[in-house]
Order: structure tokens, then sequence, then C-alpha cells
């Protein structure tokens, strides 16, 4: 009878633990769905700040970092002949990073890609 009480104890000690730890793995893949998702958004957010300076002044190429909602946002404008230029944008939340390259004809500002890549080539 103690014996059996004993392995009932220990199993629900098991199962308690076991359960714990999903949750907890639960709650960490969460907050890095989430953390993902901020971070694409940081990166759109970041490419219109881009498009925002290249409308100001057309012939603008360089960079900016900026801290934004919890994040960073970078972008780097660079031109690949001299009526089409190209935007590099990076949000980045915690250790998560989404990026977007944009490719616009200048000075219209008209779209010819938009996309979300991996890394930049």
């Amino acid at each position: 009878m103690l014996l059996s009480t004993i392995l009932l104890a220990a199993l629900g000690v098991a199962i308690s633990t076991t359960l714990l730890l999903l949750s907890i793995s639960s709650a960490q893949t969460s907050a890095a769905v989430q953390n993902s998702a901020q971070a694409k958004s940081l990166s759109s957010a970041c490419a219109e700040l881009a498009l925002q300076q290249l409308g100001i002044s057309p012939t603008y190429l360089g960079s900016n970092t900026t801290p934004l909602f919890g994040g960073t946002c970078a972008y780097n404008v660079s031109a690949i002949n001299a009526s089409t230029d190209k935007i590099n944008a990076t949000g980045t939340v915690g250790q998560i990073s989404r990026k977007t390259q944009i490719i616009i004809a200048i000075p219209s500002l008209s779209f010819i890609s938009w996309q979300e890549v991996s890394d930049f080539p």
C-alpha cells in the first residue's frame, strides 16, 4: 500500500514537471513569434521612413538607424543605376530580425518590387 502511494506520488510529480516544462517552452515560442511579427512590422515601417526620405530628397543615398517601438529600425538606400534605387530595411526585436527589400524607380518612386528577404544579396 505504501509502495503504491509512493509510486502514484512520483508519477504525479513527473506529470506535473512535464506539464510545467511544456508550458515554459510554449511561452518562449509564443514570445519568439510575437517578436518576429513585431520585427516584420518594424522592417516595413523602416522601409516607409526611407521612402519618406526619398520623397523629400529624390537623390538621397545613405542609411539611418532608429530605435522604434521597443526595437531597432535600420535602412540603407543605394543606387542600382541612374533610374533605380534599392532600399534594404531591417527591423530587429531582441535577437530576431526581419528584412525587407524594395526596388523603386527614381524620381517617380514607383515600386518595381517590395519583398521580405532572408538576407540582402
